[in-house]
């Protein structure tokens, strides 16, 4: 009986809140006998979510991760050749998000959904976390609020103010969500 090959749907860089370049996750994937690895760093966010662009690709560094990439595939060629590597996005979703993840993450062959967010995003049509202009676009999460990031401990206010149940019990909607919406997402996280 043959082993099943080694598929890594989910990797991120240094690009968004990773810490290895995309060559550095290829020599790993090749070390490690990976057959076939998706590109999965956090795309863009919205200003309102996001102003100090910690976890994801900004804008602006679009093209640049996109070139990185390609040169990451090239070494793969050379040092892997049974390596398939693919370029993709881990796409947050949240309400309102379709029509900005589907600009941000056009070149994407494989989009991710996943869920980090719950309740009000706030002004995503305020612009792009990073781009200017956006510097005093203001954020929802505030302490007495009901929203923000689940996984993020600056973000502790939600569990406190909704409780766990609270907190799963919208996760599960709104991931229900995501699952439904227009964007048919490649794969859920």
């Amino acid at each position: 009986m043959s082993a099943c090959p080694l598929v890594d749907c989910h990797t991120h860089t240094s690009f968004s809140d990773g810490h290895a370049s995309f060559e550095d996750n290829v020599r790993a994937a090749a070390a490690a006998g990976c057959r076939v690895m998706v590109s999965a760093d956090h795309l863009t966010l919205p200003a309102s979510m996001d102003a100090n662009c910690e976890v994801q690709v900004t804008e602006s560094d679009l093209p640049a991760h996109r070139l990185a990439f390609e040169d990451a595939r090239k070494l793969a060629a050379q040092i892997a050749p049974e390596l398939e590597l693919i370029y993709g996005f881990e796409c947050d979703w949240y309400e309102g998000c379709e029509p900005l993840v589907e600009r941000w993450s056009q070149d994407a062959v494989v989009r991710l959904g996943s869920v980090h967010w719950i309740g009000n995003p706030g002004d995503i049509m305020a612009g792009a976390a990073g781009t200017a202009g956006t510097e005093n676009v203001a954020r929802p999460d505030t302490p007495d609020s009901l929203c923000g990031w689940i996984d993020d401990d600056t973000n502790l206010h939600v569990w406190e103010n909704l409780g766990v149940h609270g907190v799963w019990e919208r996760y599960v909607d709104d991931w229900c969500r995501a699952c439904e919406s227009s964007l048919n997402f490649d794969v859920m996280a």
